[in-house]
């Protein structure tokens, strides 16, 4: 009968059943080499469509009972009721079910296994817009050839889903990272590389890497080397730009190196031949590099630093009275700052934005130091 396979088309969710499945087999084979959570989202995703094949499985059941009462679909009252009380049960449901796969959270460095995954998720996300396209026709009386001509009407999204780490939009990336916004600047930074030299992503960096860069914010060459997949070529091919972002984010926020947690993974480091002695603090080098007549910009260029951090570096020399505070920030750049911490609380970034840019995260990081001593909570 001609109208039961109209209903079963529409409640069976035969489509959408294959292209999960194929998904989710593609999701167990390459689990190692997608995202964390890869696995318990896929299974999220089928507990609802599975609640949904069942509902249908049993609607269908009962509609075929009603059309042997009465055949003609357009006169059969009960059936039609049931059509429109089960287009309000399954439509928040599969519209549910789309989003899910649209905002799908899969994540890989692989370029074959991104290119696999997404030809799944491409056909699941059209599998379920035909479905939710078809359940929208069941709101209002069913008659066959309306329908027929809803689904002559229905337009195949242009929907391009993602699993390719170059390809993702930072912002849903950075679920459980440290220092998120950081986290998206470097994948930024790391897409307009791949786009504009076609290179795979673990020839860059892998999002495991650009993690643990956001985790201990290396300042230097010497710890950004300290990175699991950091050796000396990526480091001086990419290394510049990636520490000029790390310091500029952690001036900004007041933040310092956490390298000294670092645990180096030694089965995946070449052992060091000779252990070298512990040569004095980064912050005494700067100092006595500015002591030795050399400029904030001159320390900052041949350490590797942006003048920002050499201005941390030396805040703790300024604040035990060993350097002038007016060597740094003048009088009246003391008493803009100074209003603004004590008067508005501002965070160094609004701060600084309130002055036009005019002082720098490492001014106000000296000036907040200094009231904080004042205050009495420096010794």
């Amino acid at each position: 009968m001609y109208t039961q396979q109209l209903i079963e088309e529409i409640f069976a969710f035969a489509a959408i059943e294959k292209e999960l499945n194929l998904l989710w087999f593609h999701i167990k084979n390459e689990d190692k080499k997608l995202n964390d959570g890869a696995l318990e989202w896929m299974e999220e995703t089928l507990h609802i469509f599975s609640e949904m094949k069942k509902v249908g499985s049993n609607f269908i059941g009962k509609s075929f009972t009603l059309l042997k009462e009465e055949y003609l679909i357009e006169k059969n009252e009960a059936l039609q009721e049931r059509i429109t009380d089960a287009c309000k049960w399954f439509l928040p449901r599969i519209i549910q079910l789309r989003k899910a796969v649209f905002q799908h959270p899969l994540v890989t460095d692989h370029k074959e296994t991104a290119t696999t995954i997404n030809e799944h998720l491409n056909a699941s996300i059209l599998a379920i817009s035909l479905g939710q396209h078809l359940i929208e026709f069941c709101a209002a009386a069913f008659t066959v050839t309306g329908f027929l001509q809803h689904k002559l009407d229905y337009a195949v999204p242009k929907v391009k889903l993602n699993s390719y780490a170059a390809g993702k939009t930072a912002a849903s990336l950075t679920t459980g990272v440290d220092n998120p916004l950081l986290y998206m600047q470097l994948q930024e930074w790391r897409s307009g590389i791949i786009e504009a030299t076609d290179l795979p992503v673990y020839l860059v960096s892998k999002s495991s890497e650009l993690k643990e860069i956001c985790t201990y914010l290396p300042h230097t060459s010497q710890e950004l080397m300290k990175i699991k997949g950091f050796g000396a070529a990526k480091v001086g091919k990419y290394g510049e730009e990636i520490l000029a972002m790390v310091q500029e984010y952690a001036a900004e926020n007041d933040l310092e190196s956490l390298m000294a947690d670092y645990e180096v993974d030694t089965k995946s480091k070449k052992p060091v031949k000779e252990k070298k002695k512990k040569g004095p603090d980064t912050k005494t080098v700067s100092y006595d590099m500015y002591k030795a007549g050399k400029t904030l910009e001159e320390i900052a260029k041949e350490r590797g630093f942006i003048v920002s951090t050499i201005e941390g570096h030396l805040s703790e020399f300024i604040i035990g009275g060993m350097l002038p505070i007016e060597n740094f920030v003048s009088q009246e750049q003391q008493d803009n700052i100074k209003a603004l911490l004590v008067g508005e609380g501002l965070p160094f970034k609004e701060l600084r934005e309130k002055l036009n840019g005019e002082v720098s995260y490492g001014q106000i990081k000296i000036v907040k130091e200094m009231l904080r001593k004042e205050e009495g909570e420096v010794e």
